[in-house]
C-alpha cells in the first residue's frame, strides 16, 4: 500500500499501531525525497551547496577544518555521501478520516 492511497481507505487512524505504522512510512517517504533532492543537486548543479552544509561545517568545527575543505568545497560537496534521519509525529488525524463534503 502506498502512502498517498491511505486518505481514501477506511483505516482507524487513531489506533496507536496504525499511527506508528503511518509515521514509519512517512519517515521512509520523506527520507527518500530528501536524499533524492540532495543527490540531484550534487549531480546536476556542479556541487553548488544550496543547503549550507559548508556553512554548518564552518560553524561547528575549528577553523582549520573548514580551511582544509574551503578551496575545493564544491567538489567535496558533490562527492559527499549524505545520510538523513527523519522522525515524524502525527498530531491530528481528523482531516484524513473525516473529509469535508461540499453543499450544493
Amino acid at each position: 500500500m502506498d502512502l498517498p492511497e491511505l486518505g481514501s481507505l477506511d483505516i482507524e487512524y487513531e489506533d496507536p499501531k496504525v499511527e506508528a505504522a503511518l509515521e514509519r512510512e512517512i519517515n521512509i517517504l520523506v527520507q527518500g525525497q530528501i536524499l533524492n533532492l540532495i543527490g540531484r543537486v550534487q549531480r546536476e548543479f556542479g556541487g553548488a551547496d544550496i543547503f549550507g552544509f559548508g556553512l554548518l561545517l564552518k560553524k561547528r568545527h575549528p577553523p582549520r577544518v573548514w580551511r582544509a575543505y574551503a578551496e575545493n568545497w564544491d567538489d567535496t560537496f558533490a562527492a559527499l555521501d549524505i545520510s538523513a534521519e527523519v522522525s515524524s509525529r502525527i498530531v491530528s488525524t481528523g482531516v484524513l478520516s473525516k473529509p469535508l463534503r461540499m453543499r450544493e
